[in-house]
């Protein structure tokens, strides 16, 4: 008998166990609060979190707010199972770091590049599904959905889906309220704020406007060192006092001839250039992680009439980042609060989202269509400077032996999508339910790139005048104005995804009897994904010599390298879900769901010596889910409790990468994986006042075949990266009247995240390890009146460092070296381009809020 095949068994005996040993309806009870049961609507219906025959955790608005929770980052401490690197608000908001059940092969390294790949954990904001790190603000709940939920929320919820469900406006009622908070972080230079406000305003008898807006801003804490001066116009501003460049010089920015180049003919040439015009003057900047967050809602409700119902939402939210939340532990010119950078890493982001959901009940059965649409846009810089010394670029003929290492990269990104469903879901009580809807959803996508390298045609044209083959034509020249590139422009791609999704889903459940259930679901879908890359090399002007390729005629002469592909697929997926209600207070249920993400295509630029195994379409994966679980309350409800045992196969699983040679992203298919942990999480009333919750998980994911790409290389055995093999959270609550009315609670919260490995294997070119951390957290809130409310907190209470995913040292590993075995001046430099995510350090403050 197998491993795999004993833990399945293990799984059913070791739960009906537990099962029958926490439900005996005999125990006394202990206290006579109640827990209150959370309503969600996961299964597309109305139920408590208690009736959902899988595992589900929920966390109503009022318990967001008492605990500061505004995003991702405090939302995983307090969620078993759900994991997010901390990685500061400039990378959150880029790409997904979000884990369920150990589903992620995403390295560490840069994620500044939008990755083409869907995430494995969905995220719908309201009936949109969409990722953006939502600031949390007026929400009703947020429903986190653990394994496979393909059936009803289609591509990329494989580890499961998060549903964000924004407060809706309240008929007949005038409400509001208005709160500020100001706060302090160790080692920030000034007072973080955070001010919010909200009306709810009834117009006549069937009509409600609820209006929520705020601004939130964060003092960094993270010191640049190495930055270049530059102009007005952008340009580097040169350093004063003769600093040639020439062999001996070692100071970053003038890494000197010698640095990339063995030839001594030329040191001697660049020795006697004039001196100082290369060599930048550099400087440093305090607290350049800095953050704001401006958010806003309106939302229209509108009872047409007692059976039909319409809501009318907009939302946007607006983010400033004034450079990466990370520091370079290795290096001691930085610090223990700073990293090196040549440029500072700022970022905009806008997110609009406008959606209609209308409802009616037709008396049978409800009827529900949403439509909406969103677009979701950043712009932001990008130090390249790393990038591309470490991969050697500057020593090819690219750019020509480059004497500096100051290279930027101008980024935007953008998404947008339109978004319609409709879905009946059956009322009454009768031995049939039923789930039927159709999904349509059409997604655009753009990631541009424009790397800046200061003086490359200057330096690349003398360079060429001294060789031994020069001839003046094969001097590249800067791009025209007309063109839109700038003097110092090197290098242009841009990725251009677009993706269609057609969908029929469902779900059936029979009622076999009063306490027995047995649901089937399925998905059937049709898609197509295109996608299309344009890429310049503008520096050494290195065109498509194919004359059946087709040249944009605005990128003629610029050094074109375009591709274009597609791919179109038709699948289905299945769920199987059955529970039976032991006792009156618990249940238990299995589940066999399957989850996918969709496929695509890859756009390489063979021509650059990518691997023609890279070339066309990547296949969709597929997480085939087992799940046993127990759940319910005892001792009169003062104690309520879930326990899920899983096991995840996982086939040829997509990951991030890029093309060796051209730089252009790719996704590629690996064999196989696994997955199997415990979850377990609990509620429970110690006394009348003080309320404990505890969430524990335990994960084991690794690779279960080798798989060997360019590159890329995972042999079975190696864990999935990024995913700690325990998680844990301990939370204790206590509440009392203080007297004259006023009521008084102390929230303590205690998250522990065990260490992880960034890259499949030591050998993997982002491969790092990160420690275990835990992190305390400390709040309390005082209600004056039914008016005012006062808060006082304390995140991170213990001052705890975190180090999570960065760049790794490993890209040293690969260097080249010259035929005296001695390394490239740039590989001596002691890990100047690494850094490491870091969390936000103690940060405490207090607020004021007013409710009317």
């Amino acid at each position: 008998m197998g491993i795999e095949t004993r833990f399945k068994r293990n799984i059913l005996s070791v739960t009906v166990a537990a099962a029958t040993a926490g439900m005996v309806p005999a125990l006394p009870a202990v206290a006579e609060n109640t827990i209150e049961e959370v309503m969600v609507t996961a299964t597309r219906r109305s139920q408590s979190v208690n009736e959902i025959p899988y595992n589900i955790s929920a966390q109503t608005g009022e318990a967001l707010e008492k605990a500061g929770i505004t995003d991702f980052t405090k939302l995983a401490r307090s969620v078993p199972g759900l994991t997010f690197v901390e990685s500061g608000p400039r990378d959150s908001g880029l790409n997904s770091g979000l884990i369920i059940r150990g589903l992620n092969v995403e390295s560490s390294g840069s994620k500044d590049l939008l990755s083409t790949a869907a995430p494995t954990v969905s995220t719908y904001v309201g009936e949109t599904p969409m990722f953006v790190n939502l600031f949390l603000k007026d929400i009703e709940r947020v429903e986190v959905l653990r394994g496979p939920q393909g059936t009803l929320y289609g591509s990329g919820s494989l580890g499961g889906t998060l549903r964000f469900i924004p407060r809706k406006p309240e008929m007949g009622e005038l409400i509001g309220e208005i709160s500020t908070e100001a706060g302090y972080t160790e080692h920030a230079s000034g007072a973080n704020t955070d001010t919010y406000g909200m009306l709810n305003l009834p117009i006549g008898d069937n009509l409600a406007l609820r209006i929520v807006g705020g601004y939130a801003k964060n003092k960094g804490f993270v010191d640049a060192h190495g930055l270049v001066s530059q102009d007005e116009d952008g340009y580097l501003i040169p350093e004063r006092g003769g600093n040639t460049i020439d062999p001996g010089t070692t100071g970053w920015g003038a890494l000197g001839c010698n640095a990339f180049s063995a030839t001594s003919s030329y040191c001697t040439d660049f020795a006697s250039l004039s001196g100082n015009k290369r060599k930048p003057r550099f400087h440093k900047k305090s607290n350049v992680n800095e953050d704001s967050v401006t958010h806003a809602r309106a939302a229209l409700a509108w009872d047409i009439n007692e059976k039909v119902n319409a809501l009318v939402t907009y939302q946007y939210q607006k983010d400033e980042v004034g450079g990466r939340q990370v520091v370079n532990p290795d290096n001691p010119e930085a610090g223990e609060w700073a990293y090196n950078a040549h440029v500072l890493e700022e970022l905009e982001r806008e997110v609009d989202l406008l959606a209609l959901d209308v409802e009616a009940d037709l008396g049978f059965a409800t009827l529900s269509a949403n439509l909406s649409k969103y677009k979701n846009e950043a712009d932001y810089i990008s130090d390249q400077s790393g990038l591309y010394v470490n991969n050697f670029f500057h020593a090819t003929a690219y750019y020509a032996n480059m004497p500096m290492d100051v290279i930027w990269g101008d980024y935007s990104q953008k998404d947008e999508g339109e978004v319609a469903e409709i879905r009946l879901v059956s009322n009454g009580d009768g031995r049939v339910d039923y789930v039927l809807g159709a999904f349509w959803l059409k997604q655009e996508s753009s990631a541009l790139q424009l790397d800046v390298i200061p003086h490359v045609y200057e330096i690349t044209g003398e360079y060429l005048q001294r060789s031994v083959s020069y001839t003046a034509d094969a001097v590249p020249v800067p791009p025209p104005a007309s063109t839109g590139f700038g003097r110092d422009d090197a290098f242009f791609q841009e990725v251009q995804p677009e993706y269609e999704d057609k969908a029929l889903f469902g779900e059936l459940t029979y009622h076999i009897t009063d306490d027995w259930q047995v649901t089937f679901g399925a998905r059937f879908f049709d898609q197509t994904y295109k996608i299309k890359n344009d890429l310049l090399y503008l520096a050494c002007q290195c065109e498509t010599t194919d004359p059946d390729d087709f040249i944009p005629p605005r990128f003629e002469g610029l050094g074109y390298n375009g591709r274009s592909s597609k791919q179109d697929f038709e699948d289905e997926i299945f769920k199987l879900n059955t529970s039976y209600q032991i006792s009156e207070s618990g249940m238990v249920y299995f589940t066999w769901a399957e989850g996918f993400r969709h496929g695509g295509a890859n756009a390489i630029i063979e021509r650059f010596g990518d691997d023609p195994e890279l070339e066309g379409e990547y296949d969709s994966d597929l997480a085939t889910n087992w799940e046993i679980g127990v759940k319910g309350s005892a001792f009169d409800s003062s104690l309520t409790y879930s326990a899920a045992l899983f096991y995840v196969d996982w086939e040829d699983m997509q990951f991030f990468t890029l093309a060796s040679s051209s730089g252009v992203p790719v996704v590629l298919n690996a064999d196989e994986a696994r997955t199997q942990g415990v979850e377990l999480e609990a509620t429970y009333y110690l006394t009348d006042n003080l309320v404990t919750r505890l969430g524990f998980a335990y994960t084991d994911a690794e690779a279960t075949k080798d798989t060997v790409l360019p590159q890329i290389v995972i042999n079975d055995g190696d864990p999935l990266p990024n995913v700690p093999e325990l998680t844990f959270n301990l939370g204790f609550e206590y509440n009392h009247v203080v007297g004259d009315g006023m009521e008084a609670s102390y929230r303590l919260g205690v998250a522990y995240v065990d260490d992880v490995e960034t890259d499949f294997n030591p050998d993997a070119p982002n491969y790092t390890r990160s420690d275990s951390y835990t992190i305390v957290d400390f709040s309390s809130t005082l209600r004056i009146n039914e008016s005012w409310q006062l808060n006082v907190f304390v995140d991170n209470l213990t001052d705890e460092r975190a180090l999570t995913n960065g760049r790794s040292p490993n890209s040293w590993n690969g260097a080249p070296y010259f035929a005296d075995n001695t390394a490239p001046l740039a590989y001596q430099q002691n890990g100047y381009y690494q850094f490491s995510n870091v969390n936000r350090p103690r940060t405490a403050g207090i607020g004021l809020k007013y409710s009317f």
